[in-house]
């Protein structure tokens, strides 16, 4: 027995990214983008319906001393 609708439903893909310079670091703030967290339980909460098929996270880091940069990605594959 087949689960095809007749109606495509293709896999979808949202990506996050948040970096700069992490030396102006403040001890109690997040190096990174602070409201990175937010941008993904926002997209999480509107619609809880949405199917989640993968998460992945990647954090990069380049530089010395005083030009150290930090960037973060991440990844969600879904279906809504």
């Amino acid at each position: 027995m087949s689960n095809f609708t007749g109606k495509p439903n293709p896999m979808k893909m949202k990506l996050f990214r948040s970096g700069g310079p992490i030396y102006q670091y403040v001890p109690g703030s997040s190096p990174r983008r602070p409201d990175l967290e937010k941008m993904v339980n926002e997209f999480l909460a509107e619609n809880p319906d949405r199917a989640i098929f993968h998460i992945k996270q990647s954090t990069t880091a380049i530089g010395d001393n005083e030009d150290f940069q930090s960037e973060t990605t991440i990844s969600i594959w879904y279906q809504d």
